[in-house]
């Protein structure tokens, strides 16, 4: 499947040089596994040329994704996290992530201007962008506010990225827990 899905990257690596993996539900990470291997078997250095957002609400499935991309040297930032409330609760770096620099290569990519085409937002109906206020003073008696929104993203990759920036360092990357893993 994911030999169909991604093939030899083609287009997105000659052009930006890698590309960008976003799964929102990883579990042990078999998907992004799936893809790597489908870039190897095309002859592509997925190690090079790939890089992976793994997002998981289960502690247990974060650990199990970090230990087999990092095993595989596959790029990648894990997120302890609820991909539905955009709530971080934990982010790990995969070993390949810190040593091949993929940090300043992510952020040379946004600064370019460059984007996937998974994050370029969707072109729908212009009403469905309206940000409606939320209901200040007396509130009907058959409405009830639910939650008022914080912030309106583009993409899931810009909401996790915002995340993981104003999550503090000593949270970020905590080698205690990452080296009790091995």
């Amino acid at each position: 499947m994911a030999m169909m899905m991604i093939g030899d990257g083609g287009d997105a690596v000659r052009e930006h040089g890698f590309i960008r993996l976003q799964e929102p539900a990883c579990g042990a990470g078999g998907m992004v596994v799936a893809a790597a291997e489908s870039l190897n078997e095309a002859g592509v250095n997925y190690q090079q040329a790939m890089h992976a957002t793994c997002i998981d609400i289960d502690p247990c499935c974060v650990h199990m994704a970090y230990v087999q991309l990092s095993l595989l040297h596959i790029p990648a930032i894990v997120v302890h996290g609820n991909a539905l409330s955009a709530q971080v609760w934990g982010v790990w770096y995969t070993p390949a992530h810190i040593l091949d620099g993929w940090r300043w290569k992510l952020r040379a990519r946004a600064e370019a201007g460059a984007a996937d085409p998974a994050d370029v937002p969707c072109q729908g109906d212009e009403a469905a962008d309206e940000v409606i206020a939320p209901a200040h003073g007396p509130v009907d008696s058959d409405t009830i506010v639910v939650e008022v929104p914080v912030a309106v993203s583009d993409t899931v990759t810009d909401l996790f990225e915002d995340a993981v920036q104003a999550t503090p360092a000593e949270r970020i990357f905590s080698v205690i827990d990452q080296l009790a893993l091995f």
